[in-house]
């Protein structure tokens, strides 16, 4: 498919060749109310699973839109490894910015997370305006994979469901060090963290290569924690479960800025070339 016809795009999660098939009903009050097309028009559909095609407008009615959908294929995937960012969430628009560029650089999954400093609640009403906004972006950047939002979990809660071949990252701002005596974080003077051998750090994209396997893992992991911070209990347990601390500056990020820059090292990295 010429992907420089540029047609409007609209979602169908079940997409097959030569097929008749329906639009939803805010698919299809787009196609109709928004963009008033007619029958006989084309347009591009995808199912946020890789796959898009080229359909011809049926017919247009209330709240239904028939399709023919033309040739479908497969978009090539740019690397193997899977995506994850778990965060906490920012307040207000701001949670929508960040879902929007996460879509857009195309990362796989975001799962937000509950901690004791979380300053905006991830209720169902707030995730549904998530997945909303998810598939607008993807549309709108033309990325054939749809951005896949679970529900909220703790970070304890979600190291019990990770493979033990996953890549677990925590952006922490401070290098972290381990007492010998008790196990647990310990800070200098200055109230920064001294760095520990017994602890992986990453000041940048560069030191990934240190730890991860020479092949690449099927998925990372990415925890970004609240405008607060991880508290010392959180960042235990979690070295506990096998994250490995990640500096991605010695500045303090916001939430947003944190997730960005964490997708990007990784994403690029992992990427095929």
């Amino acid at each position: 498919m010429d992907r420089s016809m540029n047609l409007p795009r609209f979602f169908l999660p079940s997409l097959s060749p030569h097929s008749s098939l329906e639009l939803s009903e805010a698919e299809s009050h787009h196609l109709a109310r928004v963009l008033r097309m007619q029958a006989g028009a084309c347009i591009e559909v995808f199912d946020g699973r890789g796959s898009r095609g080229v359909a011809t407008i049926r017919s247009v009615h209330k709240n239904s839109t028939v399709i023919e959908t033309m040739q479908v294929e497969k978009a090539q995937r740019h690397r193997t490894t899977r995506i994850t960012i778990a965060t906490s969430l920012p307040k207000g628009d701001r949670q929508k910015w960040l879902i929007e560029k996460l879509t857009e650089l195309g990362v796989d999954r975001v799962i937000p997370l509950e901690t004791e400093r979380g300053v905006a609640q991830p209720t169902d009403n707030a995730l549904e305006r998530l997945e909303r906004v998810a598939l607008e972006a993807c549309k709108q950047s033309r990325n054939d994979w749809l951005l896949q939002i679970d529900p909220p979990v703790t970070l304890s809660g979600l190291s019990q469901f990770t493979e033990p071949e996953t890549v677990k990252l925590l952006a922490h701002p401070y290098p972290v060090t381990k007492s010998k005596k008790s196990g647990e974080n310990r800070e200098s003077d200055s109230g920064k963290n001294e760095q520990s051998a017994a602890t992986a750090v990453v000041p940048g994209l560069r030191a990934l290569q240190q730890w991860l396997p020479q092949r690449l893992p099927d998925e990372i992991i990415i925890g970004i924690g609240p405008e607060g911070g991880f508290t010392d209990e959180e960042v235990d347990n979690a070295l506990q479960n096998a994250w490995m601390t990640w500096v991605l500056t010695h500045n303090i990020l916001r939430v947003e800025t944190a997730v960005m820059m964490s997708a990007i090292l990784a994403m690029d990295f992992v990427s095929l070339p």
